[in-house]
Order: structure tokens, then C-alpha cells, then sequence
């Protein structure tokens, strides 16, 4: 379906904006604050202010909302799920282990076992487990930090280890690197309490027929959404980096627009589908295709078998540089149209599987 298409090429693209920063440095490591000064600090405040705390969000909506369509054969997407966590999984293995977006098509193969449950277990299994998310793996831990030592300090030796590993061109170090990464990012945590409850809410909004109801409403709703996600994640800007700052910023704020994000594509689908089918179709298409390449290009010009670049681009130029990929990648994508070749599909317009 068109659509879902869209809402892939959607989610692929604010992925593709999000990874970038994990091909600069191990940003889990680093205060930006002690690691960035002047115009480049501000040049990460504003990437980091959109595009932190937002992939997975987005992805687990997007894909419970898509999953939850009758009109697909249940055991067909179990297919595809299944298709692209291994691609996923393969992308963190190879390329970078903070990545970690297969945890998101996991999320997909639970969820989509309640498909025809009774929507009121959807409803209380997303809300125990966001609460305990926000409660218990950020509030509390925000509200210690604040009444501690609530500074961030730069990990010296795990930045050290970080570009002495892909700085060379060893493939082994850095695919045992990005096993380390992978267990850095508790993947198991997000998986339970960030991923798993916000697919089962993507599958709820599709389940009340949300896309009826921004045909003519919900400006409003976007709007206050959107502006309330950047002005919980402006609290990281305005504490200077601080643990309970980014822990708040992250993970409230982050969801937040997230939602917002997320209800602003599906208004955008709605009311101006000719923009929509432009900007989003095509790469939703051959999205996993196009999000592979797109790690190896970035792979290709940071690590050390490449151009090595890792650790001295100025955050401005990386975002130069994703946007000249997203380019290509979107030329791509058209050319691909125009053949009979179709690596890796997860939907393809001419029928739903």
C-alpha cells in the first residue's frame, strides 16, 4: 500500500538522520559539553534538540501501526518482521552497534500476536510498560542524579578505544566493537519498556481509525505535541548536559515529539498526499535497501578502510554529509522504480506483499 510506504520512508529517513552522530563518535561516552565549544556545540545542541531520542520512537509507532492492518496475511508479516530484523541486526553487527533498531521489528512480532486481541489489553500493557519507563528508568534515576554528582563525565579511555578501533581498518575489532556497543545500549530494557509499549500504541491508533480523524482535525493536537516534546528536550540544552537533563530530554522528550512527529506524518498523508507520495514513497519502498547503503557510504567515509574520518567532522558537516547521502539515496530510489529489480522489499505498491 501507497501509504505504508510513505510511513516506511518516513521512519528510514529520521533513522538515517539519527545514526549519523553514532559515525562521529561514541556520543554515549561524551559530554558534548566538554567535547564541543563555540558554533560546533551549538551545531549539536540544534541536531541533537530534533533528532536524539527519536529513531526508535518513530520506528515502534510506525511499525504497530502498520503491522496492525487486517488486510495483511498475519504469517506474511511475521515474514517480513522476521526479514528485517536480520537485516537490521547485520547492520549493527557490521557497521555500529548503538544502532540498535532490531530491536523495533521484535516488538513488531509481539504486538502483532495480539492483532485481533481485545484492544483494552493493548491499552493497559502499553501504559504499565511506558510508566515504568518513565518512572523507573527515568524519573527516579533523573531525581538521584539531580541530588548527586549530576555531571557527565567523558569516558576518556572508551573514546580512545572507540577511534583506535575504527580508525584502522581491522573488520574484526570493529565487528567485536559493535557486539560491545550492542550490550552498551541495554537493547533488552528498550526493547520491554521504550520499543515494545510504543508499537502496541502504533497498533491502537490504527485500531480507533486515527487516519479518519486527522482527514479534518487534529492541527492543534500536532502542534501543542510537537512544541511540548522540544521544550522537554530544550531542560538537556538548558542544564548544560547534565545526567538528569539528558535523562529527561531523551527519554520524555524524546517520545513526546516522537508521537507528535509521527501524528504530523499521518495528517501530512492525509491532506497533501501528492507531497507525501514524493518525499517518502520511493524510499519507503526499498527502504531496507536504501538503509543499507546508506551505513556502508557513512561507514565508508568515516571508518578507517575508507576515508577515516571518524572523530574530525565538525557536526555541521555531518549533517551536510547525511543530507548529501539522503540525496543520492532518493535518486537511487527512483532509478530502481524504473527497473524490475526489488532487493529486499518489505511492501511493494503493486500488491501488499
Amino acid at each position: 500500500m501507497k501509504k505504508d510506504n510513505q510511513l516506511i520512508g518516513f521512519m528510514f529517513l529520521i533513522s538515517m538522520f539519527s545514526v549519523g552522530i553514532y559515525y562521529l563518535l561514541p556520543i554515549i561516552y561524551v559530554n558534548p559539553y566538554e567535547y564541543f565549544y563555540g558554533g560546533e556545540l551549538k551545531s549539536y545542541q540544534l541536531y541533537h534538540l530534533f533528532f536524539s531520542g527519536v529513531m526508535i520512537p518513530v520506528t515502534s509507532l510506525i511499525t504497530g501501526f502498520i503491522i496492525t492492518r487486517q488486510e495483511y496475511d498475519r504469517l506474511d508479516v511475521l515474514k517480513k518482521l522476521l526479514m528485517i530484523f536480520i537485516v537490521l541486526f547485520i547492520i549493527s553487527l557490521l557497521f555500529n552497534g548503538f544502532i540498535g533498531l532490531f530491536i523495533v521489528p521484535i516488538s513488531g512480532m509481539v504486538v502483532l500476536f495480539f492483532r485481533d486481541k481485545p484492544l483494552i489489553i493493548s491499552i493497559i500493557t502499553s501504559l504499565i510498560l511506558l510508566g515504568l519507563y518513565f518512572i523507573v528508568w527515568t524519573i527516579l534515576p533523573a531525581l538521584v542524579a539531580a541530588n548527586s554528582n549530576n555531571i557527565i563525565y567523558s569516558s576518556i579511555q572508551q573514546l580512545n578505544n572507540y577511534l583506535g578501533v575504527y580508525r584502522e581498518s581491522d573488520i574484526i575489532s570493529m565487528i567485536e566493537l559493535n557486539v560491545q556497543s550492542i550490550f552498551t545500549i541495554n537493547f533488552f530494557d528498550k526493547f520491554l519498556f521504550l520499543s515494545l509499549p510504543l508499537t502496541f500504541i502504533g497498533s491502537m491508533f490504527n485500531r480507533v481509525n486515527i487516519e479518519d480523524y486527522f482527514k479534518q482535525k487534529g492541527t492543534i493536537l500536532i502542534i501543542v505535541t510537537i512544541i511540548s516534546g522540544l521544550i522537554i528536550k530544550m531542560l538537556e540544552i538548558l542544564s548544560l548536559g547534565s545526567k538528569s537533563g539528558r535523562l529527561i530530554g531523551d527519554n520524555i522528550g524524546g517520545v513526546i515529539m516522537s508521537l507528535g512527529l509521527f501524528l504530523l506524518l499521518i495528517l501530512l498523508i492525509q491532506r497533501l498526499p501528492k507531497l507525501s507520495e514524493f518525499l517518502f514513497e520511493n524510499i519507503g519502498v526499498f527502504s531496507l535497501t536504501m538503509f543499507t547503503i546508506f551505513n556502508l557510504i557513512m561507514a565508508t567515509i568515516f571508518y578507517g578502510f575508507g576515508l577515516n574520518y571518524y572523530g574530525e567532522v565538525k557536526v555541521g558537516y555531518l549533517v551536510i554529509i547525511i543530507l548529501i547521502i539522503i540525496l543520492v539515496i532518493f535518486g537511487l530510489s527512483m532509478l530502481l522504480k524504473k527497473t524490475k529489480f526489488r532487493p529486499l522489499i518489505i511492501i511493494s505498491n503493486e500488491n501488499h506483499y
